[in-house]
């Protein structure tokens, strides 16, 4: 009976086992399901570009997943300059204008009229002063704008041995937190698809040095990386420039679809679209020039009856934004810019004017519950998510030096050029200074100290790239966190941390030849590496970054190199030393990082020494004064570096940035 009763229990358990296993399995399939239907949802490709015509409801709005709910507004918004004889010159005129969600924007006019200007201070790009207000829902911009808003340069600024499908994903993971199950690959897949890249999705950006990707798929890959944000706002200055009249409507289509499905709103810097892009657009500002006035500022649609009522119908065959642009062009003849810009002032402002008024009076949701909102939005799909940062950026600061770290340190190998130049060029050169110094270690101490000061000279010279280096890699460095990618100091910690094993690699190989030929004693190799890489290496690497930091551009770095380079050269511990330097100078010495590494390795020569080697050896340490500072050398290294990297990190954040 017992027995019975065991089999029946052990039965049961099974069972229940059973169903445990198949409730968890059920679970995860779910949960996968769900993860792979919000990764088909949210891609720009869950629907066919071709059925993106502009017209009314040809993109409906994804009530479950649309994150846009932001109202852009505006009011008297205006900049001007003034010129070197002190006059004051109006670029653009006071304008004001409202966008609400899911909206695509065209702002169009002549050149000079003032649409980069407009997008740049409603993107809060815009360095210099200028006059208005800027309201989100109602709401002043706070400091968590610029994690609501992504913007598209005119510029393509990339790294040129980057991929498209890595630039695309460096992006994505730094703006995106993703519920479990859900890879960035997923969504990053099809945007490169729908920008029309999916054949180049591993081909490289190129640059003056690379061949790579022409100048219309590198302006589809920066509108792909602003599409990658899931921005609330996108900002786009003229992204569709050299682009083909087919690609241009490609990526206007992909706007469109972006705009209308997840409520962003869209802005873009324009010229002259052909009819099937300008039709796309929902909403267009029309400026014209000397100084920018706003002359149209409605729905794209109603630009034909707009001109027709004032008198200036569209003829046959001519696209109403042709039409429009033409009649409010100061340059062309027949203009009609006067009649437009009284009109407008008249009748039209009076209208957006008020339209502004009612959106600041009817204050929406602050950025700080739209990002909550969003992550609300995606926890329906099972999956958690951490909570939402109060911070300028997406992610930790860990994640951010992950990937920050991950793309230098794959661009630096990548470039094999390069590392591999480096590596190549310092054995040629270590085997024609050790030709020189060929048994150099069976010679006096002072001879052997000769070596090993011009080992540490080549290692000061040798560091100099590093401020042209800082000084190229700045650009990118501000594009980036000025979209709140990363903080800078991720940036600066990546690229310390490179560089120094890259440099370190090129001194062992450099040190370890001329080893061979000068006979040295292998036990002094690590003391050699200690003093030249971990001390004397690491403050001129300090030194120099913080110059590439401060410096306008290069030529000024390459002369405000020069003091750094004149004090560890002259007062080097060798041709220099406490008994020779002026007295009121000797301090130099303490801190000098090549008299740091001469006396340590001295010392370290001194201790291996014996018998009547010990004697010479002693005698020379007593006659350049050497002494044993180990841990005053090391806190000065320290010391050193702090400073030097505290300064280089302000220096990026503060100095130097983008004029706009």
């Amino acid at each position: 009976m017992s027995d019975m009763l065991m089999l029946a229990e052990k039965k049961h358990m099974t069972l229940t086992g059973n169903k445990k296993d198949m409730t968890l399995a059920g679970k995860k399939k779910d949960k996968k399901q769900k993860a792979e239907g919000l990764g088909r949802r949210m891609s720009l490709s869950a629907q066919s570009l071709a059925s993106v015509t502009g017209d009314d409801g040809d993109v409906k709005r994804d009530e479950e997943l649309a994150y846009g709910e932001s109202t852009l507004s505006f009011q008297n918004v205006s900049f001007s300059v003034t010129d070197k004889e002190g006059k004051r010159k109006e670029i653009l005129a006071p304008i004001s204008g409202v966008f609400t969600p899911g909206t695509l924007v065209a702002l169009m006019g002549p050149s000079g009229c003032g649409k980069s200007t407009l997008l740049d201070i409603l993107a809060q790009k815009k360095t210099k002063k200028y006059e208005g207000e800027v309201h989100v829902n109602g709401r002043p911009r706070d400091t968590l704008y610029r994690r609501m808003i992504s913007y598209v340069p005119q510029e393509d600024v990339m790294p040129e041995h980057w991929t498209v499908k890595e630039a695309l994903m460096f992006n994505h993971r730094l703006k995106n937190t993703l519920p479990q199950g859900v890879s960035h690959e997923m969504l990053v897949c099809p945007i490169i698809k729908d920008v029309g890249l999916g054949h180049v999705a591993s081909t490289k950006i190129g640059g003056p040095k690379l061949r790579g990707l022409s100048g219309g798929q590198k302006r589809r890959v920066t509108l792909a990386r602003g599409f990658c944000a899931s921005a609330q706002i996108l900002f786009c200055d003229e992204p569709t420039s050299g682009l083909s009249a087919t690609d241009a409507e490609v990526c206007v289509k992909s706007m469109r679809f972006l705009a209308k499905k997840f409520g962003t709103i869209i802005i873009v810097v324009i010229h002259q679209p052909r009819y099937e892009v300008a039709k796309l657009f929902d909403h267009l500002v029309m400026l014209t020039s000397c100084p920018g006035r706003a002359v149209y500022n409605g729905k794209m649609k109603d630009l034909g009856d707009f001109c027709a009522n004032l008198g200036f119908p569209v003829m046959p065959y001519v696209t109403p934004c042709d039409h429009c642009l033409d009649l409010v062009t100061p340059e062309m003849k027949n203009n009609q810019v006067a009649k437009f810009v009284a009109h407008f002032k008249e009748h039209e402002a009076p209208k957006v004017a008020a339209l502004v008024d009612d959106s600041v009076q009817k204050p929406g949701c602050t950025p700080w519950e739209i990002l909550n909102k969003k992550r609300d939005r995606l926890l329906v799909f099972g999956c958690d998510l951490p909570k939402v940062r109060n911070s300028i950026c997406e992610v930790p600061f860990g994640t951010q030096l992950k990937v920050v770290f991950t793309r230098n340190l794959r661009l630096s190998f990548r470039d094999k050029g390069a590392v591999l130049g480096l590596y190549m060029v310092q054995a040629i050169k270590a085997c024609v200074i050790g030709v020189v110094y060929l048994n150099n270690a069976a010679k006096a101490p002072p001879l052997q100290l000769g070596f090993f000061m011009l080992l540490s000279f080549q290692v000061v010279i040798d560091g100099i790239g590093q401020a042209f280096k800082i000084v190229d890699d700045r650009t990118l460095m501000k594009y980036e966190a000025s979209e709140g990618l990363y903080n800078e100091a991720a940036f600066i910690i990546s690229s310390s941390i490179t560089n120094f094993f890259i440099q370190l690699g090129s001194l062992v190989i450099f040190v370890g030849v001329m080893f061979c030929f000068t006979g040295q004693d292998w036990r002094i190799f690590k003391d050699v590496l200690f003093w030249n890489a971990i001390v004397l290496f690491s403050i001129m690497d300090a030194c120099y970054s913080m110059v590439g930091a401060l410096a306008p551009c290069g030529g000024t770095a390459g002369v405000m190199v020069l003091p750094f380079l004149l004090i560890t050269t002259v007062y080097n511990g060798f041709t220099t030393t406490a008994s020779t330097a002026p007295a009121a100078l000797t301090w130099v010495l303490d801190i000098s990082p090549v008299a740091l590494a001469m006396q340590g390795i001295a010392v370290a020569l001194q201790d291996l020494a014996e018998g009547e080697d010990q004697v010479k050896w002693d005698i020379t340490i007593k006659t350049f004064g050497y002494k044993d500072y180990f841990m005053w050398s090391v806190g000065i290294c320290v010391f050193l570096n702090v400073v030097c990297r505290v300064v280089q990190v302000v220096a990026l954040m503060k100095l130097n940035n983008i004029q706009k």
